[in-house]
């Protein structure tokens, strides 16, 4: 999946952002490869979840250009969001 630089989780039932998209280590289950053997992360898709809090650690993925953040459960947005300066679309539709 981090192989082209899009991670798509929608619709998983997740509760929180898995740490394996920011942390190197972590491989999110998918596959044995590492982060440093993937292309940054350019878009992600969190949609259609059940995530209450975003991670800061999210403003460290700043590559992204899309983020897809809507109808989950999401009362507001990370102050290191700031970070994200490539963001070009970003979707928080259908959250609290």
């Amino acid at each position: 999946a981090r192989g082209n630089g899009i991670a798509n989780l929608s619709g998983r039932d997740l509760t929180f952002v898995p740490s394996g998209l920011w942390d190197a280590n972590d491989t999110l289950g998918l596959n044995d490869s590492k982060w440093w053997e993937q292309a940054e992360l350019t878009k992600l898709d969190l949609s259609r979840n059940q995530i209450t809090v975003l991670p800061e650690e999210l403003g460290t993925l700043t590559s992204l250009t899309h983020l897809d953040l809507a109808s989950n459960k999401i009362p507001g947005l990370f102050p290191s969001i700031v970070n994200l300066q490539n963001l070009k679309l970003l979707n928080c539709d259908g959250n609290q």
